[in-house]
């Protein structure tokens, strides 16, 4: 009998589907992929919010390369960008959140990945924001009233032809930076909110920041957000 349950229970383990699992109460507030005919300049938010998502530049839909689907968003690091209006979906106070994506960095010096920031780039008017520094390190950043936060994930060729996924969460207390499932970085931000910035969120910029456009492609960024009670990612 107990051999039957042990078998049993190995079968269900087996079944389970594999991956992560969605925290309870989290929600996804942005959502944008990119699986287009070659040339498409058409991006939508594939969240729940569905929210109106503004092109700025030549940045289209490209099948040169492609990470998931039959193409990747591609930026050409000359004001080509992806902009939403703030809203309570970018408000993250001192909920857990995460923000993830695939990226594949062409060229060199500092550019945005994304974020919030006002065109003059005053860390106190933004929220958060990630970017590929002139050394090579990616670095996350997280704007409180007291200061702004900053995680590091060692210099690195990121441009070096692949697909690199980055991620930036923060978990109860602490915030984290992981690039290619690998954890770099941890700061403890404790009870301390999040700015609630009224900038719009970018993507290839920070906001509406006036330099360091991103070059190179990107696909399936995704912003989740999770009632403060959830610190499991």
């Amino acid at each position: 009998m107990m051999l039957i349950r042990l078998v049993a229970s190995l079968a269900m383990c087996l079944a389970a589907p594999a991956g992560p699992v969605q925290p309870k109460g989290a929600q996804v507030v942005l959502l944008i992929a990119s699986d287009e005919e070659d040339g498409t300049k058409t991006f939508k938010d594939g969240s729940k919010l569905a929210q109106a998502v503004t092109r700025w530049g030549d940045v289209h839909h490209s099948t040169r390369h492609k990470k998931l689907g039959r193409s990747a968003i591609c930026f050409d690091g000359k004001g080509d960008y992806l902009s939403v209006k703030d809203g309570p979906a970018f408000a993250f106070g001192v909920d857990d959140f995460a923000i993830e994506f695939w990226c594949l960095p062409e060229g060199a010096g500092r550019r945005f990945l994304c974020g919030q920031a006002p065109a003059n780039g005053a860390d106190a008017q933004g929220s958060v924001g990630i970017a590929i520094e002139a050394d090579g390190r990616i670095r996350a950043a997280a704007r409180t009233a007291r200061q702004t936060l900053l995680l590091y994930a060692p210099p690195a060729a990121y441009a070096d032809g692949k697909w690199h996924h980055v991620s930036f969460r923060r978990s109860g207390d602490v915030l984290h930076l992981l690039v290619d499932a690998i954890e770099h970085d941890r700061v403890w931000i404790g009870p301390r909110s999040v700015n609630d910035s009224v900038e719009p969120f970018s993507i290839g910029l920070s906001g509406r920041f006036a330099s360091g456009y991103y070059c190179g492609y990107i696909d399936r960024f995704v912003v989740t957000k999770m009632p403060r009670k959830d610190t499991e990612f």
